[in-house]
């Protein structure tokens, strides 16, 4: 822990984004309504107009153009526009930072939102309902892997070479002696995020036998991260595995979910994936 918070000092990574820090205080308010999201998501114009070029995308496939974010709002739901505000405010700020490829920023982008859908999916299936924890961490899972880019610089760049996706937890402990899931739960916890978030980013990639929380919800983002990465290196992932891939067996059965069900629905996790940044 200490040493991943001496990177994040070291790193010099910004402190956490005003329109950020101003979501997270007032969704942690039961009392806090649509009408007080929208004020403060429409502090930030970068922010307000990509959430809306997002949500006026052809995956929502909403009956008509939505103009603001109230309307976004109204059509989404609350959880959701807060949940993209929040992935949008933390991407733009690692992204305006030196010393990060940007063309690595934008595949984090769209590996998390694609991540957050897809635990929205699994909501629709099984007819258990994923936590707005899930959804969030979901957003921001990945977000050590910026800092881990921006701090070991080339050392980290070589592991991308050499991966066609991202380096996995035990190359970064071979090399670093620390994981990307690590640091992000200690950023997470530094910008105050939701504790139960915190934890399912620290522990994304934990043995799923030894995990204390919530089981079914780590599965389930577990699940998400795992197909979404399968997803990206080949389209026919479900098209080619008829049984369940032994990679996925045990986090989807204890996610509480079916392959075949999951296969048989394998367009709406196409839909759902994100692309360009």
């Amino acid at each position: 822990m200490e040493c991943a918070k001496e990177i994040l000092k070291v790193t010099q990574i910004p402190s956490i984004p005003e329109t950020l820090k101003a979501i997270i205080q007032a969704t942690n308010n039961p009392n806090v309504n649509s009408s007080h999201l929208e004020k403060l998501v429409i502090r930030d114009a970068g922010i307000s107009l990509r959430l809306l070029k997002m949500v006026n995308s052809s995956y929502y496939s909403l009956p008509q153009r939505v103009k603001s974010i109230k309307q976004a709002i109204v059509l989404l739901g609350f959880s959701a526009v807060k949940n993209i505000a929040s992935g949008l405010a933390m991407i733009e700020t690692f992204g305006r930072m030196d010393k990060i490829d940007q063309n690595y920023v934008g595949m984090i982008w769209n590996h998390s939102l694609t991540v957050s859908r897809f635990t929205q999916i699994f909501n629709k299936m099984s007819g258990l309902k994923t936590s707005d924890d899930v959804m969030m961490a979901g957003m921001v899972h990945d977000i050590g892997h910026l800092i881990m880019n921006r701090h070991f610089e080339s050392d980290y760049r070589a592991l991308l070479d050499k991966n066609c996706f991202f380096p996995s937890v035990d190359e970064e402990m071979m090399r670093f002696s620390i994981d990307h899931a690590a640091l992000g739960g200690v950023l997470m916890e530094e910008w105050k995020f939701a504790p139960a978030v915190v934890d399912l980013v620290r522990n994304h990639h934990c043995a799923i036998d030894t995990y204390k929380g919530n089981v079914s919800e780590i599965s389930r983002l577990m699940l998400a991260d795992k197909l979404a990465e399968n997803l990206y290196a080949s389209d026919k992932f479900f098209e080619d595995h008829t049984d369940c891939p032994q990679s996925i067996s045990a986090i989807t059965k204890v996610a509480g979910l079916v392959w075949e069900v999951m296969r048989a629905k394998a367009p709406l996790f196409t839909e759902a994936m994100a692309y360009g940044f």
